[in-house]
């Protein structure tokens, strides 16, 4: 009797997991036929679009080409009408579509281009019952992050900005985004910086090599003429007692040339302007302007190139050159 039940059990644990399997694969075919009555209106659609253009392109009548869109006008409102003649016929509040209605309905949108909040309006179809029907679709606009939604390897890389370029505002380093494809708005840059610094992501980390401890230095004049320029100012500390500051710049001018040349290579082809709509002097000048990233683009690309200017102590970011 102990063998004859444990061997009850061990047929029935087995037969769980038969049916487990066998309902993954039907959730699984059932997605890639939804998939495809959408691929196959897509296409249609497109392929119909091309159609009417040759046609049109071709040298006739007026009168025939208005005979044209109107043949393809009646076509879609008769597929039309008979998705809603299948509705009324169901007399039901909440009808129970079959799986072939489902996907000629989902044929029509994609082929006719009918914007998926107005599937009430042209099909008689809820919205609601229309998105449980691509619920089980596994596509890739599905991975995309929320637009509303802030990453933390973004956070990391705008207080790694942040502190790269002490005087960069907000607006600035939305720019600066903005050319590397990261849509950020500047009020969400403002949150981000007055909310603690995330923990970095080895990723992001810039080597240790790259940015050296610039302390104080000082530099002493051996020669005379060594000083090559030299300027005071009287900066009043809280509002009462003067202090002095004087700049000096005691180097060669190869050193002064070599300072004003990153600053040039850094203004123009790394720095965005807010004159030129976030974008890089360069890029305008040589018609090389980008697409602004869409509002839904919030991950980090891969190919962001770092130059550190020591001269200058600014960080420059933008997407490596490809060929």
């Amino acid at each position: 009797m102990t063998l004859s039940n444990k061997t009850f059990i061990h047929f029935g644990g087995g037969l769980n997991d038969l049916m487990n399997t066998n309902l993954d694969i039907i959730t699984c075919a059932v997605s890639l036929v939804i998939k495809a009555a959408i691929i196959a209106g897509r296409f249609s659609g497109r392929a119909r679009k091309r159609s009417l253009k040759r046609l049109v392109s071709i040298d006739i009548d007026i009168k025939d080409k208005e005979i044209l869109f109107l043949k393809d006008r009646i076509y879609q409102l008769e597929i039309q009408v008979s998705i809603l003649q299948k509705r009324i016929k169901k007399h039901q509040k909440k009808p129970h579509y079959t799986i072939r209605e489902r996907l000629f309905i989902l044929w029509y949108m994609e082929t006719f281009q009918i914007p998926r909040r107005k599937v009430t309006e042209y099909l008689g179809v809820s919205r609601s019952t229309l998105y449980r029907w691509l619920h089980k679709i596994q596509d890739d606009e599905q991975l995309h992050i929320p637009s509303n939604k802030t990453t933390r390897d973004i956070a990391a890389l705008i207080w790694e900005m942040t502190k790269a370029n002490i005087d960069s505002g907000r607006v600035r380093i939305a720019n600066q985004l903005a050319l590397l494809n990261v849509f950020i708005s500047a009020s969400t840059v403002r949150n981000i910086l007055q909310r603690p610094a995330p923990d970095k992501d080895p990723a992001l980390t810039t080597k240790k090599d790259t940015y050296e401890k610039e302390g104080a230095r000082s530099i002493p004049a051996w020669y005379p003429n060594h000083v090559w320029s030299i300027d005071t100012t009287e900066v009043l500390c809280w509002g009462l007692w003067p202090i002095h500051v004087c700049v000096v710049i005691i180097k060669d001018f190869d050193h002064l040339s070599k300072l004003c040349d990153e600053f040039e290579d850094w203004y123009n082809t790394w720095r965005p302007h807010m004159t030129l709509d976030g974008l890089c002097p360069d890029d305008v000048y040589y018609g090389r302007k980008p697409e602004k990233p869409q509002h839904d683009a919030k991950q980090v690309p891969n190919n962001i190139e770092q130059h550190r200017f020591k001269e200058t102590r600014v960080t420059g970011y933008r997407l490596k050159k490809v060929a």
